[in-house]
């Protein structure tokens, strides 16, 4: 016969969810048969959910976010590279929803405002690579860089500004675990004309500790 599983939980899991869930205990259902399994059981259920939607993917879903599909290479390169606890990717750009590119140069015929967007576009596309990597977001323990370069004039000041939209989106899909280091500079040009590139770095779950 099924029997549901026996969770202990720690002292910060019972403090945090003010005491809502309490371990299953082994007893012999009395009359209500089921339903008296079920009471137990509800509170258990409950307390994944919620800490389901407290980790990154579930945290997509909070957010309302829909990645697109994981950018193919434009060269001699792979998107993404996995050693030991390790994770690098590779320049990520802004596209459109139609998967164009979004293009143009900072300073001259794009706005700070359309160059945050394709920073948070690029981010989205840098999401989906690190996804498709390891299987699930959920595997990432800590981004621990961005290095994120702007196309644009020699008078424009704001990459930091441009930058900080990717930035964002990292703190609210990782939370903590998304804050990084990071740099962001001007060039003067960049292939087909992108309106930038980031790059990332990634601390993530050992090997063994992932499923397979």
């Amino acid at each position: 016969m099924f029997q549901f599983p026996v969770f202990a939980p720690t002292d910060a899991v019972s403090s945090r969810w003010n005491g809502a869930v309490r371990p299953l205990v082994a007893s012999k259902p009395s009359h209500g048969g089921a339903s008296a399994c079920l009471t137990e059981v509800i509170p258990l259920l409950s307390l994944g959910l919620m800490l389901a939607a407290d980790l990154p993917e579930g945290r997509l879903g909070t957010l309302g976010i829909e990645l697109p599909e994981p950018l193919p290479p434009f060269g001699q390169y792979v998107p993404a590279i996995v050693h030991g606890t390790q994770l690098w990717v590779g320049g990520h750009f802004g596209t459109h929803p139609d998967g164009s590119l979004m293009v143009g140069r900072c300073g001259e015929d794009v706005s700070v405002e359309l160059a945050r967007l394709a920073a948070r576009s690029a981010a989205l596309n840098l999401l989906s690579t690190v996804r498709s990597a390891l299987g699930s977001l959920d595997e990432v323990r800590q981004v621990t860089q961005i290095f994120g370069v702007v196309n644009a004039t020699p008078e424009f000041s704001d990459h930091t500004s441009v930058i900080d939209a990717a930035s964002d989106l990292l703190v609210e899909v990782f939370g903590d675990a998304g804050r990084h280091t990071r740099l962001a500079v001007g060039v003067a040009s960049l292939p087909a004309n992108l309106v930038l590139e980031i790059q990332a770095h990634c601390i993530i779950c050992p090997q063994g500790d992932r499923p397979t």
